[in-house]
């Protein structure tokens, strides 16, 4: 069974389409490291529409005052949200991430702006929360906000309930990956509807595809990947795929994202493969053992538990041959993995309090 993976759509489109009208998102993100990826003119027209499908399960209204708050490197959901609310009439201020200008003057800019509707990433709105809160422009923001849409991570129970409570609004999560833009957007009944350009399925225990249920997400579509001979895109995310008749009257298939097949994370803006890091931890020639404890909750925070015996130093710099993130070492005492119900360990801990 073949399906188009994450590396072969992106060499795909990089080798076929450059020479048909595009952009391209360039940058070194937070690894230093640079990179470059096409997205040909048809894709990012297509994203545009689906986009405008989408917002019309939010309560959009005219003329709102739009806050980006999503970087604009290799993220080009960003950039599709700008261009379409500008096209539909909206007067939009893309601000982007906390790299390119900084989280405190932000807030500055936000409450002298007063946004109906702000767009971003749910720990770094919950951490512009925090700030706002802390400066004292909290309540002139809530008051006015419309409500908020977020993307990019996964949005845990805890994140979305204290982002509601603190801007006293309603958030319309949406979801959608860099190489299959804009998929799927939450209604009023909390429920993500799927675009319609979109053929949904699940991949159940990695042999049997099903119309509905729980299993990997697997997305087709005649329009988004009709020069691929192997049409059916794998997400590598595991859902609840359903087919029911919502009472915000929009009828599409609806999927509730429970999480990852592997160990990819997004942490701080960086993509971080664990299970590679793992594997180059342990071949890195130290003694000792250690886990990895991921918490998703207020904002991203990743804590190495190392035993006694493990040379500190060392083992932070074989962590940094491969990340950039600001992470904690912490030296348990009384060390020992958490052991699954296989007794297999577990060496890497997530924590989203969903």
């Amino acid at each position: 069974m073949k399906f188009i993976s994450t590396e072969e759509w992106h060499e795909y489109i990089n080798s076929k389409f450059y020479k048909r009208g595009g952009i391209v998102f360039s940058s070194s993100g937070t690894t230093g490291i640079s990179k470059s990826i096409i997205y040909p003119s048809n894709t990012i027209k297509n994203a545009n529409k689906r986009l405008k499908e989408l917002m019309k399960l939010t309560p959009l209204q005219k003329n709102s005052k739009i806050v980006i708050l999503w970087g604009y490197g290799l993220f080009p959901p960003a950039y599709y949200y700008t261009q379409t609310f500008c096209e539909m009439g909206h007067i939009v201020y893309p601000l982007g991430s906390g790299k390119n200008y900084g989280s405190e003057l932000k807030v500055r800019e936000l409450h002298n702006i007063l946004p109906d509707v702000i767009v971003g990433m749910p720990s770094y709105i919950l951490k512009i929360c925090n700030i706002l809160e802390k400066e004292g422009y909290l309540k002139d923001i809530s008051a006015k906000i419309k409500f908020v849409v977020t993307g990019g991570e996964l949005l845990t129970d805890g994140i979305r309930n204290k982002i509601e409570k603190m801007l006293n609004t309603k958030i319309y999560d949406s979801y959608g990956m860099l190489q299959v833009p804009m998929i799927a957007g939450e209604c009023r009944c909390g429920n993500l509807h799927l675009s319609k350009d979109y053929n949904a399925e699940v991949l159940v225990d990695d042999l049997i595809i099903k119309e509905n249920g729980t299993g990997i997400l697997l997305l087709t579509s005649n329009n988004i990947f009709s020069k691929v001979k192997m049409k059916r895109f794998m997400t590598n995310d595991i859902v609840i795929l359903d087919n029911i008749r919502c009472k915000c009257g929009h009828f599409t298939k609806t999927i509730k994202i429970l999480g990852r097949k592997n160990n990819i994370q997004k942490i701080k803006g960086q993509v971080i493969n664990f299970d590679e890091l793992l594997h180059h931890l342990d071949y890195s020639g130290f003694d000792g053992e250690y886990y990895i404890e991921i918490i998703k909750e207020p904002t991203d925070t990743v804590n190495f538990h190392v035993s006694k015996k493990v040379n500190i130093e060392k083992f932070k710099k074989n962590v940094e041959d491969v990340v950039s993130f600001t992470f904690a070492i912490v030296i348990d005492n009384n060390f020992s993995v958490l052991t699954t119900n296989s007794e297999k360990a577990n060496r890497i801990i997530i924590d989203d309090r969903r």
